[in-house]
């Protein structure tokens, strides 16, 4: 498991990058429910985890916002809780946050 957070100075730096990945893509009301799904997922293996993650670990599901962006990457077609990597960009606060969970 891995949780980390980038801050961007610059909204413009970030929201160019994030244009031209095509693995990216805006958080939508159709999308939010799996994007929630994930997180509550991570967030529970978290509480499992060492102190030094929950101690880091702040994400919180009412940052999840229509017109943020994310991407998510799943090794394993038949579950892809089971192993992943979740990018989410808030545009308000200009962090994107990276969640890795593998069982």
């Amino acid at each position: 498991m891995d949780y980390h957070k980038y801050y961007y100075v610059n909204n413009n730096d970030i929201s160019e990058s994030i244009k031209s990945n095509d693995n990216f893509q805006k958080v939508t009301n159709e999308n939010t429910d799996s994007i929630k799904n994930c997180i509550e997922y991570f967030s529970g293996r978290i509480n499992n985890s060492t102190d030094d993650m929950r101690n880091n670990y702040d994400f919180l599901e009412n940052q999840i916002n229509v017109d943020d962006y994310f991407c998510f990457i799943s090794k394993d077609k038949s579950n892809p809780l089971n192993n992943f990597n979740l990018y989410y960009l808030d545009k308000e606060t200009q962090i994107l946050y990276y969640f890795h969970s593998d069982v």
